[in-house]
């Protein structure tokens, strides 16, 4: 089970939190570990499409959302369009 811990104090948007915040939520899980290094290559700004090619098209949508969606809520991305995502931190965290 992995703890997400974030500082009410810090702006969501500082780089030095969203790092930190990475780090923490990625220590233990090798989905994570996996999905980190999928995030990594990603362009700044990206779509279904660019994480599909670098998952492998044996992932559903469904998985690829759930992983979206998960990178959202732990702060690294937001969505900017119907289909597109901005990273919120560095292309290598």
């Amino acid at each position: 089970m992995r703890t997400r811990t974030v500082e009410s104090n810090t702006c969501p948007h500082d780089s030095t939190a969203l790092m930190n915040q990475y780090e923490k939520t990625t220590v233990g899980s090798r989905s994570y570990a996996a999905n980190k290094n999928i995030f990594g290559q990603l362009p700044q700004t990206f779509t279904m499409v660019d994480v599909k090619a670098l998952k492998g098209s044996e992932y559903s949508d469904g998985t690829l959302y759930s992983i979206i969606s998960r990178w959202g809520k732990d702060g690294w991305i937001e969505k900017t369009g119907k289909k597109s995502w901005t990273k919120l931190i560095g292309t290598q965290p």
